[in-house]
């Protein structure tokens, strides 16, 4: 591997400008090749030409990016997660706002056993507080992130499916917010709940009421002062949570083609499609019927959903040369 020497100058004293000059010339026809720089450690803006990771010739796209998009918690963990379970692929819809933010996807071509191609994917994800102590016993939704590979498919449209939807597994992470917060809301021991209380079927079904409508069983705390109504305490409207989630994903993945230790369907396709996926939902529900079911055992009302956010997101690749 070939270096440049640079000559040491002893501290504390002068250094005269032609021997600095001297010293770095070297630097001004340095041509950086795959034979001294590290070529996988650059990102996508900062790699110069002619070094080894420039190939382009089995690249269909080479990256995918896109400012925000929010994803919204889905009940249906199987249907709608491509991490779940031990199946080692996924046949279900793929939908921008569940499970394929903005329909992102690498694309490669013309594979031949051994091509090599180095794929990073990055982005922040950020989850809100939705007060999962006062609506699902404390435990708060989880957010899954992870690389799928597709083979044969040169396009991704809303609620396609691609039944050899391969998950590799060893670039999934994990999110879930270790502290909630509890939304000023109903908690069934105001004076107005228990004056308001009626018996049905033998048993005493405590409901909270806003005092500026009665028969509007929803949100209501008078702990944080201000106007009594529904809007001033709803989880979106009524505030900032003190625990909003925060994370930054990133994954750096290998791929060669027709290599024994890739798994899931058509690995021998010459076509193979990249993507990352997601999976936002998990959290424990309290199994209130309708929204009008607050108090007692059960808790406040039905929760309002909020959406998580993927933000900042790129996804590219590099083709090594053999």
């Amino acid at each position: 591997m070939p270096y440049i020497k640079v000559p040491e100058f002893e501290s504390n004293k002068i250094i005269d400008a032609d021997d600095f000059n001297r010293a770095f010339e070297a630097f001004d026809n340095l041509l950086l090749d795959g034979e001294n720089f590290a070529d996988e450690s650059l990102g996508i803006d900062q790699i110069p030409k002619k070094i080894s990771l420039t190939e382009t010739s089995k690249i269909g796209k080479s990256s995918s990016s896109f400012t925000t998009k929010s994803i919204s918690q889905s009940s249906s963990a199987g249907l709608s997660d491509p991490f779940h379970g031990l199946p080692p692929t996924f046949s279900e819809p793929r939908l921008t706002s569940v499970n394929c933010p903005n329909l992102n996807r690498i694309t490669l071509l013309n594979l031949e056993k051994g091509d090599k191609f180095i794929i990073r994917a990055s982005c922040v994800i950020d989850i809100p507080d939705g007060g999962w102590r006062t609506f699902y016993e404390g435990i708060a939704p989880r957010f899954k992130i992870g690389l799928v590979r597709m083979p044969g498919e040169t396009s991704i449209t809303d609620g396609s499916v691609n039944e050899n939807t391969s998950p590799i597994h060893s670039t999934l992470a994990h999110y879930r917010i270790t502290y909630t917060g509890k939304v000023p809301s109903a908690s069934s021991l105001s004076k107005e709940a228990s004056d308001a209380a009626g018996i049905d079927a033998g048993l005493w079904k405590y409901r909270d009421r806003t005092e500026d409508a009665p028969d509007n069983y929803t949100y209501r705390d008078t702990r944080t002062g201000g106007e009594d109504t529904a809007e001033a305490h709803n989880p979106i409207g009524g505030g900032s949570m003190p625990f909003q989630g925060y994370h930054n994903y990133t994954v750096c993945f290998l791929y060669e083609h027709q290599d024994s230790s890739i798994t899931g369907a058509d690995t021998t396709n010459s076509i193979q499609s990249f993507s990352v996926m997601c999976a936002y939902g998990s959290a424990r529900n309290g199994g209130l019927t309708s929204n009008t079911e607050s108090g007692g055992a059960k808790g406040c009302v039905n929760p309002v959903e909020q959406d998580a956010k993927i933000r900042d997101f790129n996804l590219f690749c590099y083709q090594v040369k053999n």
